[in-house]
């Protein structure tokens, strides 16, 4: 129910004059409970008069609390984005911005940013790159490590059990068989993982999180990637499972087809946080970000043909995951192992049902530091080496017994850690496949010349250090000194030998 909507109309139109930003043209974006004002510098939000199911915004002292609500809880991703709330004041039939004196409505004032720099708008123009959704994936990865613990108990039964009511309400008969297929699948593996989800509660999982983590709420800003727009005013969208929360950057990678950026995503959002035995949690959480896509789909206007690929996906997130296997792709510094692991592992299967443990990434998030920071030498003294080696043991296996296949993109030099690649697999019992990567000095050194934001602090110089081995026994020997289309090419055609099942 809309309330007193009509008292605003004077704001609005104050705020869509020119002559209030200076002379600046203004851009005007209207949401269910929000205006949005584009002028200048400047990013101006007012909270709609409304009330709703969801949100009540239906008087001046709510709205304002909104605004101050929002501004803090925005401050935690978003501080230099987020600046203060003003107030629009009248007096004598004249209105003016500045505190407030004589308030009749407040705004949220931000930074203004370029709307291609939205991660959804990259998306669109096919500019999302890899380090950008790694910078991404950190972010949510800071956020959920930092965030408060809320509760202790999980609320995701009865977030699920108001979804399917509302959408076997909402959705039209030429849909209701694809939300019936989702349903039967999705309610029994609800009420399975029920004692999992009711662990992680107890264990903290349950925080205060973003809300609405889609990639129109993720941007470049002032060189880094920045997530905004968290929800304030419904602690139920917000106080979630982190999982659950980061499910919707996830399923919103999917849903586009970024099957590589998907990975990458959840490779360094899972080594950060190390959630990789309970992958089975995040599959449901990324069905239900789905289905409640298609709700808003079904209740838009022109939304159905977009609720029915969203339902499709949410079926298909529940399918079973293909056997599991272990990946092992090792050589020296520059041979392109983190390329190969990330173009491989959408082929093998989609995020979440594979994952890509790079060591270089577990030795910054053991040692606290980000991931591209350079570590002083001692850190990688040999007792350092050995640890980071043992967690990857440790977290592989729990991704395994979750029932995804892992990728290992490690330098593997010595032949202890080449052998805890191929006991990951014995131990668990599935399939392992070795590649080696081996290529020309002066490739490998100009590759990490010019490879810039990364993982990894080897130099040309640690590279000519390293052990030159050709071939390890067991292991497929492939050449990276070469296009690197070719050489996934090659993999992908080897592991179609040794896994007739592999293309399904």
């Amino acid at each position: 129910m809309t309330v007193a909507e009509t008292d605003q109309a004077a704001s609005v139109a104050f705020m869509m004059r020119a002559e209030t930003h200076g002379g600046a043209a203004v851009e005007h974006i209207e949401t269910h409970i929000s205006h949005i004002f584009l002028a200048g510098a400047f990013a101006w939000k007012m909270k709609k008069a409304v009330s709703l199911d969801f949100v009540d915004f239906a008087t001046l002292d709510r709205r304002r609390a909104a605004c101050e609500a929002e501004l803090v809880v925005n401050a935690r991703t978003a501080r230099a984005m987020y600046l203060d709330v003003v107030a629009i004041n009248s007096s004598n039939g004249k209105l003016w911005l500045g505190p407030p004196t004589a308030p009749v409505e407040y705004l949220v004032r931000m930074h203004r940013f370029a709307q291609e720099d939205l991660l959804d708008r990259m998306a669109v123009a096919h500019r999302l790159d890899l380090q950008t959704v790694r910078e991404f994936a950190d972010a949510v990865a800071s956020l959920h490590l930092a965030a408060e613990v809320v509760h202790p108990r999980s609320a995701f039964a009865t977030t699920l059990d108001d979804l399917i009511a509302n959408l076997g309400h909402a959705v039209p008969d030429a849909l209701r068989p694809a939300f019936e297929n989702w349903r039967e699948k999705v309610v029994p593996l609800a009420r399975t993982l029920a004692p999992r989800l009711s662990a992680r509660a107890r264990r903290g999982a349950v925080r205060h999180g973003h809300g609405d983590l889609h990639l129109n709420n993720a941007c470049r800003f002032r060189g880094e990637v920045v997530l905004f727009d968290a929800i304030e005013f419904e602690p139920r969208f917000s106080h979630v499972d982190v999982l659950y929360d980061a499910a919707f950057a996830l399923m919103d990678l999917r849903h586009r087809d970024e099957d590589e950026a998907a990975i990458v995503f959840l490779g360094r959002y899972l080594v950060a946080t190390r959630d990789y035995a309970d992958l089975p949690a995040l599959r449901l959480f990324l069905s239900t970000r789905a289905a409640v896509r298609a709700l808003v789909g079904v209740l838009s206007p022109s939304g159905q043909a977009g609720a029915a690929d969203y339902l499709a996906l949410a079926a298909d997130l529940l399918a079973p995951p293909r056997p599991p296997w272990v990946i092992a792709i090792g050589g020296r510094s520059g041979t392109g192992k983190s390329t190969l692991a990330q173009a491989l592992a959408p082929g093998v299967a989609a995020a979440p049902d594979t994952v890509v443990l790079r060591t270089d990434e577990i030795w910054k998030c053991m040692l606290g530091c980000r991931p591209d920071m350079t570590l002083p030498a001692d850190a990688y003294r040999p007792e350092v080496t050995a640890a980071v080696y043992r967690r990857l043991a440790r977290d592989a296996g729990r991704a395994l017994k979750a029932g995804a296949s892992v990728i290992v993109d490690a330098a593997m030099l010595k032949p202890e850690q080449r052998a805890i690649a191929s006991d990951i697999a014995r131990d668990n019992g599935v399939a392992f496949q070795g590649f080696w990567l081996v290529g020309s000095e002066e490739t490998l050194a100009e590759r990490i010349a010019t490879r810039g934001t990364d993982a990894s602090d080897a130099d040309p110089q640690v590279m000519r250090r390293q052990p030159k081995i050709e071939e390890v026994a067991g292991w497929q020997t492939l050449r990276s000194d070469r296009d690197r289309s070719a050489t996934l090419a090659e993999a992908r055609a080897r592991l179609a030998l040794s896994a007739p099942d592999w293309s399904r």
